[in-house]
């Protein structure tokens, strides 16, 4: 079966953790995988659970670091809600379908989101690879926006296209989108709006990296540029959060730049009361916007950007009492 092409990161991973360091394995095998392949495709050997890329990749260096990473661990208030939000996901699961599909998502989600964070917490965070781990999402996403300039010319993702050989029974349900006439890139995420919430993080990412100075000036394999290695990264970062054309991510972003740059000022506490006031101020004018324009009925819409607002709107007022129903575990 071809797609046991999707083992083959965890066989990776498994020989760095074992004859290097789990630290490396995590840097070289996990991240690339996770931000460069399209996790929408998994092994298909039924009844066992399909496995992805960067599951594969994940679990061999987590078994690697039960032995020898997780002895001096320092139990945080993260980690109490790290668990709470795996374990009511998993509950409500239960509780509306079966005992069955909450421990499949119970599965995923300890793989997807206990081991990564535990990971992250253990071979990043106390052993102080931070700056190494940043600058390669960072770079990472920088090459596959360059690589979206495909999918933006030619209306076709070669992230899902290529991968998607190997597993031909996956993948087509997704096509390109258009908004505005202009194709949405996906990239390895996918879906636009996923794309842009991981660009808007490395925008983010790569905002301290620049203030911090732990960018070098230039591309290795470049000639000297009129512009630094982190401003260069940072504009097609903007560009293809723009190109995703997803309007949560890239508000989000704004917001999120404002506020961070409290950290860098001189002058902190000022900073932050003048970013939150401007901050609150654009949440209430984002507020009122979305109000107005999501009282538009559907039906009269003249644009597509108009319908789609109207129709969400429409959800909210419609599904609200519903959703009450069960306001605590949901459906």
């Amino acid at each position: 079966m071809t797609t046991w092409i999707a083992l083959l990161p965890g066989l990776f991973s498994a020989i760095i953790a074992v004859m290097r360091t789990p630290e490396r394995a995590f840097l070289l095998v996990y991240i690339p995988v996770l931000l460069l392949l399209p996790q929408i495709y998994g092994t298909e050997a039924q009844p066992l659970p399909s496995i992805t890329f960067s599951q594969s990749a994940i679990i061999p260096i987590f078994v690697v670091c039960i032995f020898n990473r997780f002895l001096g661990w320092k139990i945080s208030l993260a980690d109490f809600g790290v668990m709470a939000y795996i374990g009511s996901c998993t509950y409500s699961e239960m509780i509306n379908s079966s005992t069955g599909q909450g421990l499949k998502l119970l599965a995923d989600m300890l793989s997807n989101i206990a081991a990564p964070y535990a990971l992250g917490k253990a071979l990043i965070v106390q052993h102080g690879n931070t700056v190494p781990l940043a600058r390669r999402m960072v770079f990472l996403i920088f090459v596959v926006i360059i690589l979206s300039f495909y999918e933006m010319r030619m209306t076709l993702n070669p992230f899902v296209y290529l991968p998607g050989l190997f597993f031909p029974n996956q993948g087509a349900d997704w096509p390109t989108l258009y908004r505005n006439g202009m194709v949405r890139i996906g990239g390895p995420f996918v879906q636009p709006i996923l794309f842009g919430m991981g660009i808007a993080t490395t925008i983010l990412l790569n905002f301290w990296l620049q203030k911090n100075k732990l960018w070098q000036p230039n591309f290795k394999l470049l000639p000297r540029l009129p512009l630094e290695k982190g401003t260069i990264i940072a504009c097609f970062l903007v560009f293809g959060l723009l190109m995703t054309h997803s309007r949560a991510p890239i508000v989000s972003c704004f917001l999120g730049y404002l506020l961070v740059g409290v950290g860098v000022s001189n002058q902190r506490m000022t900073s932050f009361y003048i970013r939150f006031i401007a901050v609150t101020a654009l949440l209430i004018m984002i507020w009122q916007l979305w109000g107005t324009y999501t009282q538009i009925n559907q039906w009269s819409a003249q644009s597509e950007e108009e319908f789609n607002a109207a129709y969400r709107g429409e959800i909210v007022r419609k599904y609200w009492d519903v959703v009450l129903q069960k306001p605590i575990w949901g459906w």
